[in-house]
């Protein structure tokens, strides 16, 4: 074989391989962006005892139904109530507003909306939660123009409240000025922990989850009523929690 035809094929088989060990590589990541949105949306939380039980090859929603039969165990469906608790009012729940009680085994994700319904019906609740987000972020109880204008904008969990004033103080002077004009929320933000997904892995969990999202408008946050928050860069992420968890 001519040299230069022997090249040629040892450049192919090069270029093959490295493509072949780039798709496997990509296709690893979106697996495991699926499990992790799987584990975040059932328990509020990665942990590596249910990972194990999620397939590689799972698509999002036959990974959360995998999930889902954990909820039988009081203590992970405690887990996933209390996280959600946690994230909407941030602060620790009483124990009778987590205990059993006959209370379904519902995922996080819909225990947050359970909530967030509640504190749709309750306005004195509601404005606590704000007041908690800004002494949290920015140590200084809002103004009442910032009050209202979280309340017209819609009814947010604490975590989503504690990454739009974050943004929002991070580009102004907050002990000056008052919270307004869009809504925006960075995955960087170093309150929250947030799971950075592929275009592709988020429309499959918005489609599963009814979560609603928008690329041309930057509306790229995943978690219930984050459609009203566009994502600077835009990043598709959702949100996982909140620094608050811990103390």
């Amino acid at each position: 074989m001519p040299r230069n035809a022997l090249f040629g094929l040892v450049c192919f088989f090069v270029w093959f391989a490295v493509c072949a060990l780039s798709l496997g590589a990509s296709t690893d990541s979106l697996a495991q962006q699926r499990r992790d949105a799987a584990l975040v949306l059932t328990f509020g939380e990665l942990n590596e005892s249910d990972a194990k039980r999620l397939k590689k090859s799972e698509s999002y929603a036959d990974a959360k139904k995998t999930l889902a039969r954990s909820l039988s165990s009081k203590q992970k469906a405690g887990v996933a109530r209390r996280n959600a608790f946690l994230d909407v009012f941030g602060q620790q729940p009483a124990e009778s507003a987590v205990a059993e009680n006959g209370a379904p085994a519902h995922p996080y994700v819909e225990w947050v909306r359970i909530y967030l319904e509640e504190l749709a019906y309750d306005e004195s609740e509601y404005r606590d939660v704000i007041e908690r987000a800004y002494l949290y972020v920015i140590k200084r109880p809002p103004y009442e123009e910032e009050i209202s204008y979280w309340e017209e904008l819609g009814v947010f969990a604490f975590v989503e409240l504690v990454g739009g004033i974050e943004d929002w103080a991070r580009r102004n002077q907050p002990g000056l000025m008052v919270t307004g004009g869009e809504a925006t929320i960075s995955v960087n933000c170093p309150y929250l922990s947030s799971l950075r997904l592929s275009p592709e892995v988020a429309e499959e969990v918005a489609r599963a989850e009814g979560f609603q999202i928008d690329a041309e408008s930057s509306r790229t946050v995943l978690y219930p009523n984050a459609d009203a928050f566009i994502s600077i860069g835009p990043v598709y992420f959702l949100i996982a929690g909140g620094m608050s968890r811990d103390g």
